[in-house]
């Protein structure tokens, strides 16, 4: 993309060191995804999180960082997803990186910045971009199963529900 630059950008993926529990209880196992922004009935919070906690925060260190390519801006644009071991990000495009070692897997270009937060149902990553369209991209490979063009600018993260793709 023209007037492109690369970054390393932290994303919020950290490693706690600490082994002492929090002072949080958990009323489930942990879940290992977080598919979609809010999910969960909305909950802005980890209710599950059990190692990371006032006690252990300060214990905090950078497991890695990335290059990543940015156009106007040098953070991405959107909260990430977490699914199966793989970040799901926007910026100028949506990019998967390996959550283990900060990787790239795959990233697709979109004509405007994505400020969608993606959702990763059954293998599919679905965001909406300031070029007007919602897409749909496999997962694994980031190939582009379908877009829908909106005519308008979409900031909005989708929700997925019941084979149902909501934005606003």
């Amino acid at each position: 993309m023209a007037g492109s630059m690369l970054a390393t950008v932290p994303l919020w993926l950290v490693l706690a060191a600490a082994n002492t529990p929090a002072q949080t209880t958990s009323p489930a196992p942990p879940p290992s995804n977080w598919s979609q922004f809010l999910e969960d009935n909305m909950q802005r919070w980890n209710p599950n999180e059990t190692i990371l906690g006032v006690n252990t925060v300060g214990n905090l260190t950078e497991k890695w960082g990335a290059e990543i390519s940015v156009g106007c801006c040098e953070i991405p644009q959107s909260s990430p997803a977490v699914v199966n071991g793989v970040v799901y990000f926007g910026n100028v495009g949506m990019s998967a990186l390996n959550a283990a070692t900060g990787v790239s897997l795959w990233s697709f270009d979109t004509e405007g910045l994505i400020a969608s937060s993606p959702a990763v149902v059954n293998g599919v990553v679905y965001f909406g971009s300031a070029d007007s369209n919602v897409y749909a991209l496999n997962a694994g490979t980031g190939a582009r199963q379908w877009s829908f063009t909106t005519g308008s600018s979409i900031k909005s993260s989708p929700a997925v529900a019941n084979g149902v793709v909501y934005i606003g």
